[in-house]
Order: structure tokens, then sequence, then C-alpha cells
């Protein structure tokens, strides 16, 4: 790999990529899990939620490195400040990696797949975890669509993921209508913010809306 390359992701990693990693993270979990689903296929029965639970904990262990940052250098941000690293994001960010593994470890102890494909959910679930991550860490009314568009996708896909009956549940269809109908709301919302504000930073948005 040339030299500059390398000095491009160093230097990535010590800037945004730092920031993102524990979104990153989830992501490459997740899709080595899809890869899983196409290699192994129904065979597999543990290897998927080990793997999920890996993804989990490697996450969290991010946070705390990131915690460390925090408390010696307080909150940073990245991506010309549409995401940052705060107190908040590492508290609600632990919640949440916590209840997607408690998920995961229900979901398999359980059995709740049958017979569907196993990496396919348990990817979901962590795509599911890296858009409430971005949401939280979210500063900027762009990154926040996208991230809750995000999390509604995955919700549909996890709402028409085969269950045990091999069959999409009818509830996939009943949530598609009003997600659609609550993202044009949510679209109209925030471009009266951005509107107020002149600026899709919340920050920005905030001072101009304490000057009125």
């Amino acid at each position: 790999m040339p030299t500059h390359t390398l000095d491009s992701l160093r230097t990535f990693m010590q800037g945004s990529g730092a920031v993102l990693l524990p979104e990153m993270e989830l992501a490459l979990f997740a899709l080595g899990l899809l890869l899983i689903d196409v290699w192994v296929g129904q065979r597999d029965t543990y290897l998927s939620p080990l793997l999920a639970l890996a993804g989990t904990a490697f996450s969290g262990a991010t946070l705390w490195i990131l915690k460390q940052h925090v408390a010696m250098g307080g909150p940073f941000s990245a991506v010309a400040g549409s995401v940052s690293v705060d107190p908040y994001f590492l508290f609600i960010s632990s919640l949440l990696l916590a209840a997607t593994a408690m998920i995961i470890l229900l979901s398999a102890g359980y059995g709740v797949l049958g017979t569907a494909p196993q990496g396919r959910y348990y990817a979901l679930l962590l795509s599911g975890c890296v858009s409430l991550l971005l949401t939280v860490s979210a500063t900027d009314l762009v990154i926040l669509f996208l991230a809750l568009e995000l999390a509604a996708m995955v919700a549909y896909l996890l709402a028409a993921h085969p269950q045990a009956s091999g069959r999409p549940h009818p509830a996939a269809v009943q949530f598609f209508f009003p997600s659609a109908f609550g993202s044009a709301i949510l679209a109209y919302a925030f471009s009266l913010l951005y509107g107020l504000g002149s600026s899709t930073s919340i920050y920005r948005i905030d001072e101009a809306l304490q000057r009125r």
C-alpha cells in the first residue's frame, strides 16, 4: 500500500474515523454476517449470534476508549461538525449496545428464527444499532434524517424477515405506508428548521432561535 494512502488512513482514523469507529465496527460485522449467511446457510446455529455479540463487544470497547479521550480533552466532533462524541452520546450508546446484545442473546437462546436465515437477521440488528448510534451522535439535520430513515428501513426489513412459518409478517406491509408518511412530515419539519436557522447544524439553528 502506498505511503500516502497509509498517511491518509492514519489521519482519517485520528479524526473522523475515531468518532465513527463504533458505527464502522458494527457495520463491518454486519457485512461479515451477510457473507456468512451466503457461505454457511442454514447449517449455522451459533456462529452468527457469536459474531454479532463480538461486534457489540468491539464497539463497546471503542466507546470505552472514546470515553477516556472525552474525559481528558472534552467533547469533540468530526465530519465538519456533523457528528460529535460527548458524555450524552457515550451513555446512550452504551445502553443501545447493551440492548442489542440482550436481543441477540434472547434470539439465540429461544430459537425465534426457526429455519429462517440466521446471518441476515443478526446483520439487521447490528445495522439498526448503527442507525441509532448515528442518531445519537448527529448534530446536523441531514445526518439525523438519514440515520432515522436507516432505522426505519431496518425496522421494516426486520418486520418482513421470514419467521418460522417461512412467510413475511403482515406487519411489514402495515408499517411501510405510515413510515413513508412520517418521513415526509419529518422532512418538512427539518426544512422549516433550516429556514429558521439558514443552516442544517443543530447548534447554529439553536443560536438563531435564541436571537429571535
